[in-house]
């Protein structure tokens, strides 16, 4: 699911399709687009824990030199909420701060990841680092499985498509791969 300021207000999402992640702050009427991305259902065998975890993205982009900024989510929200947006997350509830960006209170402080190795070439397939404390804890607790949100702060334009779960070649679907001991 994406979220965008754009339209003003709440913005707007995206909740099936293409994600997007964009930074077009320096246009004349600047937005952004963030995208929240979730795992349900993850297991692993009963006793063991999370040695190591890694997301694999499949990505689109013509742009490169800029970072990605990943977050792990710790406020929850619903993804089937028709008004869920830059500001609300829930029906009645809103976001700590607007795109689900509030440090400590939308998302985890001091647990990140960055994504810096996109080239200028279209399609990409980029593996992510996932800290093992957090996944853990998404088995550990389940209702802690808020997923990741993926933005980029950046001073010129930026646009990332992602590829989703809807997406009709199964390789092209997000994927998170757990290895446990």
């Amino acid at each position: 699911m994406s979220l965008t300021s754009q339209y003003s207000g709440n913005g707007g999402n995206i909740l099936s399709g293409t994600l997007k992640v964009f930074d077009q702050t320096s246009q004349t009427t600047p937005y952004e687009i963030n995208t929240l991305l979730r795992f349900d259902s993850i297991s692993i065998p009963a006793g063991k824990t999370v040695a190591s975890a890694k997301l694999t993205l499949k990505m689109n982009t013509w742009a490169s030199g800029f970072t990605m900024e990943g977050r792990y989510m710790q406020t929850d929200y619903d993804p089937t909420y028709s008004l869920i947006g830059w500001q609300n997350r829930k029906s009645g509830a809103l976001w700590a701060t607007a795109g689900a960006k509030g440090n400590g209170t939308d998302y985890v402080s001091g647990k990140s990841f960055a994504i810096t190795s996109f080239t200028a070439s279209g399609d990409q397939v980029i593996d992510i680092t996932l800290d093992p404390s957090v996944v853990q804890g998404w088995l550990t607790t389940p209702s802690t499985n808020q997923g990741v949100l993926l933005y980029i702060d950046n001073p010129t334009n930026v646009a990332v498509d992602i590829y989703s779960a809807e997406d009709a070649t199964t390789a092209n679907r997000p994927k998170l791969s757990i290895t446990y001991q």
